[in-house]
């Protein structure tokens, strides 16, 4: 065969192998991790079985002087050492790590395994949490009644991460509205904006899926569709994008593009009984600037919604059904001044997160409340059931801004090369602790709890790094193995030959004795 034909005859051999990728995800599976595990352990064991033969080969006499000196249990724990270590650094976390992936599929695969909240909650309240949900300083109210009395078409909600936006509209205001005979429609721009908005009206009144409805531009079916609502009564239709931010720092600005000028473009020919509610954090107002809207005028087309004080804080605290002296209070209100980044102002997803550690973790109030969080979160994704596999999912749910992405079951199997029921499995583990929720779609698509969550969870999965142990423990077993081999290849003859001299020197001392 030419050289020509042999470089042919490898292409074609890689040509129909597994690529790279492929063998790399593999590796990243639990079968292909044990796979190699089994083929290190075979390949430990073949050479410890041969190192046997040739020590009883070629130095039986040596080995039975040894059982002669140090005895039957010393010879034995000496010879079956390599086994032993082998055994319990490589061979048993691999038998741990499958008794727990055993574990991890019974209690959470085909069951009920939604976080079930309490008092406090990682993620927003929703309409069905309405009797439930209250917000302590009326700002329910203010919002509700500045969206019925407003005049302007494109209103602006914005607000610090964390300080109860979208509860507060899913819980209490919108269900309001829809009482009053608004029409309500909420998305959230994923994937194409125009297309995202297209879908929510569709799935919002079935005749637009017509044609030529569903043909229509997106401006065309928001007028068909309040045209068609305003023959039957006077409210109005009132599209809510929430977490508008995504649209901000997810989207290039070409991206952009298009729908800021549809937006632009129902300012300035709005669409009477048409409100559209965009809802952003604070932190990313400047970028609003930045597409050409209509400037935030406070009270007229902008809320901004506000944290507790303390009062208010302390009141919601209270009502978890924790009984907190006035010494607890002012301690955990210290700790949580060092959190927030305005002392005296509290927003409810940190009082949620400080309560549900309180009561999850059974933790009095001393000590930092920062360190309580870090220490809850760090908990549920290094000690849970799905801790094999809950850091890559984990990282695959947050962008690099820092924020939770949403992702379906099938996405994050494909990026993180686990099996779908591994990555079903992690995710309903991290719901019952309530670090991710599952979204109301057709496709099973689950998001990080919250951006204040997203936020910490990414910084710490980069600074949860491998335990010593952890990154030694795969090179124990091959170095006792290799160790064991060079000593009983190097030290068994020089120790026969210790012993032979010494046996001498003693011989002819005896004999000195003898002589005298």
């Amino acid at each position: 065969m030419t050289l020509l034909d042999t470089k042919g005859f490898g292409d074609l051999i890689k040509s129909v192998g597994p690529t790279d990728e492929h063998r790399q995800t593999f590796g990243r599976t639990f079968l292909g991790s044990l796979l190699g595990q089994a083929t290190i352990f075979a390949g430990m064991m073949l050479i410890y079985i041969a190192a046997i033969v040739l020590l009883w080969k070629y130095a039986f006499e040596d080995l039975r002087a040894v059982y002669a000196v140090v005895g039957g249990v010393a010879f034995w724990s000496i010879v079956a050492t390599p086994v032993i270590v082998i055994l319990l650094f490589s061979m048993l976390p691999t038998a741990w790590r499958a008794w727990r992936e055993r574990r991890l599929k019974k209690t959470t695969i085909g069951g009920d395994v939604q976080f079930k909240p309490g008092y406090f909650r990682l993620y927003p309240y929703s309409a069905v949490d309405r009797e439930a949900f209250k917000r302590l300083d009326g700002a329910d109210g203010a919002i509700l009644n500045w969206l019925k009395s407003t005049e302007a078409s494109l209103l602006y909600l914005s607000g610090a991460s964390g300080v109860g936006k979208s509860s507060l509209l899913g819980a209490k205001v919108l269900p309001q509205l829809r009482d009053g005979g608004w029409m309500v429609i909420e998305t959230r721009l994923i994937a194409d904006p125009i297309e995202s908005i297209r879908l929510g009206l569709f799935a919002a009144d079935s005749r637009l899926t017509r044609k030529p409805a569903a043909e229509l531009p997106l401006r065309d079916l928001l007028r068909k569709l309040v045209e068609a609502r305003s023959k039957k009564c006077d409210a109005p239709l009132l599209l809510v994008i929430d977490q508008f931010e995504e649209f901000l720092i997810l989207y290039s600005e070409e991206e952009r593009r298009d729908f800021a000028a549809f937006l632009s473009d129902l300012f300035k020919n709005p669409i009477d009984e048409l409100r559209i509610l965009l809802v952003f954090r604070s932190d990313y107002r400047p970028l609003v600037f930045k597409l050409d809207l209509p400037p935030l005028v406070a009270g007229q087309n902008w809320q901004e919604l506000a944290p507790y004080d303390r009062g208010e804080a302390t009141t919601f605290l209270q009502s978890g059904g924790r009984e907190l002296s006035p010494q607890a209070i002012d301690g955990l209100f210290r700790g949580l001044d060092r959190i927030e980044d305005a002392p005296g102002m509290y927003r409810p997803i940190t009082l949620n997160m400080v309560g549900l550690v309180l009561e999850r973790m059974g933790r009095t109030l001393e000590g930092d409340p920062g360190r309580l969080i870090q220490s809850y979160l760090t908990a549920s994704i290094t000690t849970s059931e799905s801790r094999d596999f809950a850091k890559p999912v984990l990282a695959q749910m947050i962008t690099d801004a820092g924020t939770k992405e949403p992702r379906s079951e099938a996405e994050l199997a494909k990026l993180t090369g686990f099996d779908l029921w591994q990555v079903k499995a992690t995710l309903a583990d991290l719901a019952q602790n309530g670090l991710v929720r599952r979204l109301e779609a057709a496709t099973a698509v689950w998001e990080i709890a919250h951006d204040f969550l997203a936020r910490i969870i990414g910084q710490l999965i980069g600074r949860l790094k491998p335990t010593v142990l952890q990154r030694t423990r795969p090179l124990v077993a091959p170095a006792v193995l290799l160790g064991w081999v060079a000593l009983a290849a190097l030290a068994l003859p020089y120790w026969t030959t210790l012993q032979e001299r010494t046996s001498e020197t003693a011989l002819r001392h005896l004999e000195h004795v003898l002589a005298e």
